[in-house]
């Protein structure tokens, strides 16, 4: 991890970007290929305007995720993002539950069909990549 970073960070970041004058959390965000959701999660001193964004400090713009088990094949490998399927669960549930559409369901968990009629109670499916 280099040094200085702004406080607060999260433990498992393994990307980092040094804050520079003209920098705004959106830019860095953009740059970076990542979500500015993801980004205040992850530097969460910043603020949730980008009001505290320190210059000539480091904050995380990547982090290395694991992902959970058992999961079911053909699940996209740049998932960031699980959710574990419950009784009851149908995509639509999950998709309003999580903030995503059922076509990405579908799209970044191929095993559980075109009509989303294949979900494993008790299996980790994506929810954000």
């Amino acid at each position: 991890t280099p040094s200085p970073i702004q406080p607060g960070m999260t433990s498992n970041c393994d990307s980092f970007h040094l804050v520079s004058s003209t920098d705004t959390c959106a830019a860095i965000a953009s740059s970076a290929g990542i979500s500015l959701a993801n980004f205040y999660s992850w530097n969460p001193s910043v603020g949730s305007g980008c009001e505290t964004l320190w210059l000539g400090y480091y904050v995380c713009t990547g982090v290395t995720v694991t992902t959970p088990l058992p999961t079911q094949s053909g699940m996209v490998s740049n998932c960031d993002a699980f959710y574990l399927v419950a009784s009851g669960d149908t995509c639509t549930t999950v998709a309003q539950k999580k903030s995503v559409s059922v076509t990405d369901i579908i799209a970044w968990n191929p095993a559980v069909g075109t009509g989303c009629t294949n979900l494993w109670l008790g299996y980790y499916i994506c929810v954000g990549v």
